[in-house]
């Protein structure tokens, strides 16, 4: 993946905190970031997931011509056709078997797809690392923020010191812990 060195801040989860201690439990939504593209993947992914109708048709083709290799053994066994019939009508059938197990696995393929962006969009939001405080909003909504950005002060209820919560522009939350 390749992510930008500057991220949006879209939406602060806490409201109304400037200086004043707001509290919030551990997992607490604290920071949106912009996600509209990783909404939009999403978006495209869940229709790709939802397309069924590939697999349909796949797996329609090969009942058919499951069926019509039945016919043409019968058919066969009372000479009415020849061999290079009966061969094309096998052949037919493990293609049409091989199509519909192709569209199986894109379909699989989507799915997991789907998954994977749902996750990077969650990714979006940072939540709280700890149970505590929101002590300080260091950066407003709309502001670009960097990696080593600190976007909130924390004060854990339960240890001596607070923490600064960086900008996940590598998706990834990271902590500075000071003593008090």
């Amino acid at each position: 993946f390749f992510f930008q060195a500057e991220d949006g801040i879209r939406d602060y989860k806490v409201t109304g905190v400037q200086t004043c201690a707001l509290p919030i439990c551990q997992g607490d939504s604290l920071v949106e970031l912009d996600s509209r593209v990783e909404q939009a993947t999403v978006a495209l992914a869940l229709a790709k997931s939802e397309n069924t109708a590939e697999l349909k048709s796949t797996e329609e083709s090969m009942q058919l011509a499951k069926k019509r290799l039945v016919r043409f053994r019968g058919l066969y066994e009372s000479n009415n056709v020849s061999k290079q019939q009966l061969e094309d009508a096998e052949s037919e059938a493990v293609i049409a078997e091989m199509n519909w197990h192709r569209a199986r696995e894109n379909q699989i393929s989507a799915e997991l797809e789907l998954d994977e962006a749902k996750a990077v969009l969650a990714l979006r939001t940072i939540t709280s690392p700890v149970s505590g405080v929101v002590v300080e909003r260091l950066i407003s909504s709309g502001e670009l923020v960097t990696e080593d950005d600190p976007v909130l002060r924390l004060a854990s209820r339960s240890e001596e010191h607070t923490s600064e919560l960086q900008s996940p522009c590598n998706l990834v939350c990271r902590l500075l812990l000071e003593k008090k």
